[in-house]
């Protein structure tokens, strides 16, 4: 059996997935859409969301999604679940601090975890209200780290000069 990729997600593909009527659209809290053996999304969702003003948690794990697009919509959202797919830039997850409810975020298994040491320095920089992300909670001592190693950052970029004091993979994290 073949995989079907759905590159076009829309809407109206959305409440067909989820079982949902456009009266559901504005009201839902929670959306599902793994990615099967069967069906994944390809891409990205788009403005398929757009509508889903109450949204708080999306879980569009094990797709083949490559952006984050069109998320900036869902200013409720809480948590979201992209484990296992193909985001591969960091700029793409850093779009999500459009969401300043975004408490957990699972981004495991995709490209982007795995090739910037500073990716979760990145992370708990930019997207300051997370209390967990890839699974592992985000604590005091992980902002302090992220503070420093950014500020320390960027007063070598306006000097010139090069990061003496914090190095990002003095931080990686065991999951």
């Amino acid at each position: 059996m073949d995989c079907k990729y759905v590159e076009d997600v829309t809407e109206d593909w959305i409440l067909k997935q989820c079982s949902l009527t456009h009266s559901d659209i504005c009201v839902v809290e929670e959306i599902s859409i793994p990615g099967s053996i069967r069906q994944k999304i390809s891409g990205g969702l788009g403005s398929s969301l757009v509508s889903c003003l109450s949204l708080r948690y999306l879980d569009i794990s094990r797709n083949n999604i490559s952006t984050l697009d069109g998320l900036q919509y869902c200013k409720a959202l809480e948590t979201i679940n992209v484990y296992y797919n193909n985001i591969s830039k960091l700029s793409e997850v850093l779009r999500l601090a459009q969401n300043p409810n975004l408490r957990e975020i699972d981004v495991r298994l995709n490209p982007v975890s795995v090739m910037s040491t500073e990716y979760r320095l990145m992370l708990v920089h930019a997207l300051t209200s997370l209390t967990m992300l890839d699974k592992v909670a985000v604590t005091d001592k992980d902002r302090m780290l992220s503070l420093k190693y950014h500020s320390t950052d960027q007063a070598n970029q306006l000097t010139g000069s090069h990061n003496d004091g914090v190095q990002a993979q003095d931080y990686r994290y065991e999951r």
